[in-house]
């Protein structure tokens, strides 16, 4: 398995956002704080390899510690920003494709209603799934992504979506965008 690695510049932006979420785990007394880049590895190792919480590599830390670092970061809505900042990164440094953005939706069902709804008339009865929308450059770099209940068409889905492209600065006049007939369906464009 290759290594993961982070530039040094990188990390420093990173570092300004992730401090101020230390959360529980900062303790004046007791052990010695854990290497916050190699945790955020930890977790980048998690996410791009698959893996399951028991198989993380020593390097990273324990698993209990790499995985209360995830979890108070993600509540915390810290991975959004982080990732605002790469794509920000990225685009400065014209790594995202602006000739091709692609989107596609996925519907998610959800669990199950309470039996006090199963009696409401399913013209009335609310849908059990949500859905899922993501926007990508044509090398698949994801750029924005939206969750909404399932009985919101898609080219509501569409606007919002293209509006929560953090990397957009008036460039869907010369980007081609491909997507579903659903999303372009009754649009009068």
């Amino acid at each position: 398995m290759q290594t993961l690695h982070l530039a040094r510049s990188i990390w420093k932006k990173f570092q300004l956002l992730i401090n101020p979420y230390q959360g529980a785990a900062v303790a004046r007394r007791g052990r010695p704080r854990v290497n916050l880049r190699r945790v955020f590895l930890g977790i980048c190792h998690l996410v791009w390899s698959g893996y399951q919480w028991r198989a993380l590599p020593c390097k990273y830390g324990t698993r209990s510690t790499v995985h209360q670092y995830f979890t108070e970061w993600a509540k915390s809505g810290l991975f959004l920003k982080l990732w605002k900042l790469c794509l920000a990164f990225m685009d400065k440094r014209g790594k995202i494709k602006r000739d091709v953005h692609i989107v596609d939706g996925s519907q998610v069902v959800t669990h199950s209603l309470p039996k006090t709804i199963a009696f409401i008339s399913p013209q009335y009865r609310p849908k059990r799934a949500i859905k899922f929308s993501l926007l990508v450059d044509s090398d698949g770099t994801p750029l924005a992504t939206t969750l909404s209940s399932a009985n919101k068409h898609d080219t509501s889905l569409l606007d919002s979506i293209l509006a929560e492209n953090p990397v957009n600065n008036g460039i869907y006049r010369k980007t081609r965008l491909l997507c579903d007939k659903e999303y372009v369906g009754g649009r009068q464009e």
